[in-house]
């Protein structure tokens, strides 16, 4: 198996303008420069320090501040949130991500080092987005190369073990092609005989309108 991995970079003469006023209820689309280098500390691989700009927006007179492509709020650039989930992915605990960073940080001078509940916010968020990618994505209705629609769709459930911990996963596949669509954790102790009723009847059901096709359990 091939695994690729594109980790975003900090481009920090590259500002990302928003479209609409980040005020909730203001919707304004006109802003004006209100202050030009604001010093922001980050914790990256490469820039310990950035600068962020603030606008002023015309229409509720707010200020918001304009981070550089791949910055945000957060203390720790993209580039190191999305370095400490490939890190969990690849096997390694929450405690041991923020050991590994700790030490990186350690080798290249830099500030690198995240608590394991920093580590575990990084990886719920990316897990949420991830979610929406697919959602969207599942509900064109496309497959991914040829354009076209999914008619049917099959779905099997089988379990791992983690743990100690027997967990039911459901896999769901395009019928026709084989290409797999989903694979999600079951909650439900007797996911195997429920595939077409009960909780798991309902998950099945909810992929198959997200698609547009009937379910073949």
């Amino acid at each position: 198996m091939r695994l690729r991995v594109r980790i975003p970079n900090v481009e920090p003469e590259l500002y990302q303008m928003p479209t609409e006023c980040p005020y909730e209820g203001c919707h304004g689309t006109a802003f004006k420069q209100h202050q030009e280098g604001c010093p922001k500390s980050l914790r990256d691989s490469q820039h310990e320090q950035v600068e962020a700009k603030r606008y002023r927006c015309l229409r509720c007179g707010h200020t918001f501040r304009v981070y550089p492509k791949g910055v945000t709020r957060a203390q720790q650039s993209d580039a190191l949130k999305a370095f400490s989930v490939l890190l969990y992915l690849l096997g390694l605990s929450y405690g041991a991500v923020s050991d590994a960073l700790g030490a990186l940080g350690t080798l290249l001078s830099k500030p690198l080092s995240l608590g394991k509940s920093t580590v575990y916010r990084n990886l719920q968020a990316s897990g949420q987005k991830a979610r929406g990618l697919r959602q969207a994505w599942l509900q064109k209705g496309l497959r991914p190369r040829r354009g076209q629609r999914i008619r049917v769709i099959g779905a099997d459930v089988t379990r791992l073990q983690c743990q100690g911990q027997s967990i039911p996963v459901g896999v769901v596949v395009d019928d026709l092609t084989g290409i797999e669509l989903t694979v999600d954790l079951l909650e439900d102790e007797t996911a195997e005989s429920q595939l077409a009723y009960g909780p798991v009847g309902a998950w099945l059901r909810e992929i198959a309108q997200l698609v547009g096709a009937e379910a073949s359990p």
